[in-house]
């Protein structure tokens, strides 16, 4: 195909792809800004980290002899966490085919379980997170599936939603595994986020998902053949003054500005939409086998305690080793952390824990054991690998493209297995918990959606809300340019079979395409 003709096609593309691209764009820019938008007016968090645990001295003993008198010999988690009513017990029941069983709390204080503990503990992480009172509650309820209030991305499951009668009908998901704040909504934020969902994902085609993906994979590929058609012609046609000043803005701003970032977003958004309907599934955390102890030989840590009170300790758990080996693991935290400097610091984490330490609960010794070999042999069992698949372990103290603010869990360990998948684990030795797992071509569209979609990569460079501000400006652009074009192919429309006037010879040879590059 000779050039001329090439240019001629590139022009007819535009053309002819200018309604379905135009309104493509319309729809993709204007969902786009509402994500930033929801981002900058959600409702926010009078507290950052989970409430930390005091311990004393007393401690183990009240839990040995707790833990003896109810004989709990098998769990699925075992940890003491930081309640209202003091240091308790809770029990994660291990997972079963019948469904998901509530956690189970004893009062260490009083050797006595505390039946329906689970609701009360809820409430008081609600109000401890929003800072509102528990009479203000309209309802608890226990969620364990995922929908459009509560979607995927927050990750935890089972949570309780919990609604207020102030802050614009206020939501609180809080995850009672960890004290965790899951997600923090109103009536605002749940508008804009179904909004967003319909606009830009078509979760209005969610019980089609077939038919939403061919939709939406349609929508993107017009939009892509429309800026690429649009940039060839921006590059390859000759200057020439255009007195239409909507179309000189619509060429200036598409040909200067818009072509690369909408082509960047265009396809890292279709790889996402590919990767996560048609790619592997296996994400979200998974339960390892569970403890199995044996109450009658526990004791206690003895002098290590002592070394230990009144320090601020994040959570104390009894976890599974190697050949049936049971161990208590303190979670010693990172100094004062109650309230982050900013509000943004969230979305990049900072660990809770300065470190571990294990302790024999059959012996009650400090052990020489790390979290490292723990790791270790949490993924031996997770996925049934040989140590010598295991090429190479790193703490995570810090949310990124593998490992996002998402997943509300730090540290956690990256455990990277040798396979031919090239398979990453994420791993939580204090709660035996495989946090999360991504093999390469899950891998490689993250850092396509982080870098390219969600432009992560200015974040170090300007920070979180300069990097929106600039997306937004660019969404905005996009706007005005889908609308102009949209307008010029209106125009072309009301002007089609009106009579073109005659031309010089010596004018038509000097516009050859002055008035068919729908510029």
């Amino acid at each position: 195909m000779d050039t001329k003709n090439f240019k001629t096609r590139a022009i007819q593309w535009h053309r002819k792809l200018a309604w379905v691209g135009g309104v493509g764009l319309l729809v993709f820019a204007f969902s786009g800004l509402l994500h930033p938008i929801m981002v900058w007016t959600s409702p926010q968090a009078k507290a950052f980290f989970p409430p930390k645990l005091e311990v004393s001295t007393g401690l183990f003993n009240r839990l040995v002899s707790t833990i003896q008198r109810y004989d709990l010999r098998e769990a699925g988690m075992m940890k003491v966490i930081a309640t209202h009513a003091g240091p308790m017990l809770q029990v994660t029941p291990a997972a079963n085919s019948a469904g998901i069983e509530p956690r189970r709390y004893f009062d260490l204080s009083t050797d006595t379980e505390r039946p329906g503990f689970e609701w009360e503990h809820a409430a008081w992480l609600g109000a401890y997170y929003t800072g509102l009172p528990q009479e203000l509650i309209r309802r608890i309820e226990l969620k364990t599936e995922f929908d459009n209030e509560y979607p995927w991305v927050n990750r935890l499951l089972p949570v309780y939603r919990i609604e207020y009668e102030r802050g614009n009908n206020l939501v609180a998901f809080v995850y009672t595994e960890t004290n965790a704040l899951a997600s923090l909504s109103n009536e605002r934020k749940r508008f804009l986020q179904t909004l967003f969902g319909v606009l830009h994902t078509w979760s209005w085609l969610d019980s089609n998902e077939s038919l939403r993906v061919a939709m939406l994979a349609s929508a993107l590929l017009c939009v892509i053949a429309l800026v690429v058609a649009g940039t060839f012609m921006f590059f390859r046609l000759k200057r020439r003054k255009i007195p239409d000043r909507s179309r000189r803005l619509h060429r200036a701003l598409a040909g200067y500005l818009l072509w690369l970032p909408l082509l960047l977003f265009s396809t890292s958004g279709l790889f996402h939409l590919l990767q996560s309907s048609y790619g592997s599934q296996e994400r979200g955390m998974q339960l390892g086998e569970g403890l199995m102890l044996d109450p009658q030989r526990l004791m206690t840590p003895g002098d290590r305690v002592a070394s230990l009170a009144g320090k601020a300790i994040n959570s104390i758990s009894i976890v599974q080793r190697a050949g049936g080996e049971v161990a208590y693991r303190m979670s010693v935290a990172a100094g004062e952390h109650h309230q982050m400097p900013s509000k943004n610091a969230r979305f990049d984490g900072r660990a809770a824990e300065k470190r571990a330490l294990y302790v024999d609960a059959y012996s009650g010794k400090q052990l020489d054991y790390t979290d490292l070999e723990h790791t270790e042999y949490l993924v031996t069992r997770f996925k049934n690998i040989d140590r010598n698949q295991i090429s190479n372990l790193a703490l995570i103290t810090r949310f990124g493209p593998d490992y996002d603010f998402r997943n509300k869990r730090l540290p956690v360990w990256m455990v990277n297995v040798e396979n031919n998948s090239g398979l990453r684990l994420f791993v939580d030795p204090a709660s035996g918990l495989l946090v999360d797992q991504l093999e390469m071509r899950q891998r490689i569209e993250g850092y396509s959606f982080s870098l390219l979609h969600k432009w992560n990569f200015l974040r170090p460079l300007v920070g979180r809300e300069t990097r929106d501000a600039i997306m937004s400006g660019l969404m905005c652009a996009t706007l005005v340019i889908a609308i102009l074009g949209l307008r010029l192919s209106y125009k072309r429309l009301q002007n089609r079979g009106r009579p073109v006037p005659i031309k010089t010879e010596r004018d038509s040879t000097a516009n050859t395409f002055a008035s068919a590059d729908g510029e």
